[in-house]
């Protein structure tokens, strides 16, 4: 894919009259570069020629017919994409000066080569722009006015001159080296010196003409937001920002509690108990037959004694002695009923809780922060050359 020069003419007013139409025939090509130049034209004078396409059809005796008229400014590039035609014709132009100026450069190029049906404009050095497109393996496109340099390329990452052993290392990306070394912190737009990273010097011009390297900014994987302050936080234009995933950590949940206990102090409950009546026995003894004895007394006037008749004495002088009988013999009995049972009184104080183990769970995986996007490919613009 190349430009050819196919005119290359000085022309000048002669005696007076204005510059003659140039008329260019056989041309094919859809893609054209225009450069006209006047010397001190006045600033008014912004039009450097009109252009008019004719057409000859492949019809016998057919005329050529104006298809295609498009005015070409003066001192800067235009590029023109011409209608195609099917079958494929050639075309003639006609180059219409005029009649104020009173020279005029005209520099002509055609594009050889695949043309992509869309023809990007030009911007100021950084001018940055989505593209959804296959690109070629230098990492950048060439334009008429200069190149689109490609920021997500996994190999063409560094600029410089001609000397700087960079994956770009061409004289016209000075003002884009330029521009990135002011724009962007060596964080970012780091610059290398003999293939290592280094400080930067005084100057863009300085560490250029050092043939030094910088970095185009990596713009894999990341999308843009505005710069400014929201909510009090302050974004700063050309800064990286963000991640893909994070682990989430106890300090990113809101406060919680887990709670879990058995019934709280519900376990009152009684504990009933008593012994048997096994414990059935006698117990033995008697007393002894040792107790035989009398009482006796003296009988003397008129007694009675127990259910004894009373004694009558009528001697008073005299007296009788009495006693009783002895059979005092007689014995205690003891029962042998030794059944019974013992009471068993047992505290029944027993509210209590259970402590409750709570399993954790959760693997830890990353969380994805993307947001729902399509992937395409950045460009940044050189600026024009």
């Amino acid at each position: 894919m190349t430009w050819v020069k196919i005119y290359d003419q000085r022309l000048e007013q002669q005696s007076g009259q204005a510059i003659p139409t140039v008329v260019l025939e056989g041309l094919s090509c859809r893609r054209l570069n225009f450069s006209c130049t006047s010397e001190n034209p006045r600033p008014t004078w912004r039009k450097a020629l009109d252009l008019v396409q004719f057409v000859q059809f492949p019809i016998i005796d057919a005329p050529n017919l104006e298809f295609f008229r498009r005015s070409i400014p003066l001192n800067q590039h235009k590029i023109i994409d011409l209608p195609s035609f099917v079958p494929a014709t050639t075309y003639s132009l006609q180059l219409k000066i005029p009649h104020w100026l009173e020279n005029i450069t005209i520099q002509l190029w055609e594009f050889q080569g695949e043309i992509n049906p869309i023809v990007l404009p030009l911007r100021s050095p950084g001018f940055i722009l989505p593209f959804a497109g296959q690109l070629p393996d230098s990492g950048y496109i060439l334009e008429p006015d200069g190149y689109y340099i490609l920021l997500t390329s996994n190999t063409v990452r560094t600029l410089g001159n001609a000397s700087s052993g960079a994956n770009i290392a061409q004289d016209w990306a000075q003002t884009l080296f330029k521009h990135l070394w002011v724009s962007y912190p060596n964080e970012i737009c780091p610059v290398y010196s003999l293939g290592s990273k280094a400080n930067r010097g005084t100057s863009a011009d300085e560490d250029w003409q050092g043939d030094r390297q910088i970095a185009l900014p990596d713009l894999r994987g990341r999308t843009f937001i505005g710069a400014g302050v929201v909510d009090t936080v302050t974004r700063t234009r050309g800064t990286f920002i963000g991640q893909d995933s994070m682990i989430l950590t106890i300090n990113h949940l809101p406060s919680h509690n887990h709670p879990g206990s058995a019934i709280a102090n519900a376990g009152t409950h009684f504990h009933t108990a008593s012994t048997d009546a096994q414990g059935y026995h006698s117990h033995t003894g008697g007393t002894g037959a040792a107790g035989s004895h009398a009482h006796s007394f003296d009988a003397h006037g008129n007694a009675a004694i127990g259910n004894f008749r009373p004694l009558r004495s009528n001697n008073a002088g005299t007296y009788n002695t009495l006693s009783t009988s002895t059979v005092g013999d007689h014995a205690h009995s003891i029962g042998a009923d030794g059944l019974h049972g013992h009471n068993v009184s047992i505290q029944w104080a027993g509210d209590h809780a259970h402590g409750l183990t709570i399993t954790s769970q959760g693997l830890g995986n990353p969380l994805s922060l993307i947001q729902r996007s399509i992937v395409e490919h950045y460009l940044i613009s050189s600026g024009a050359r």
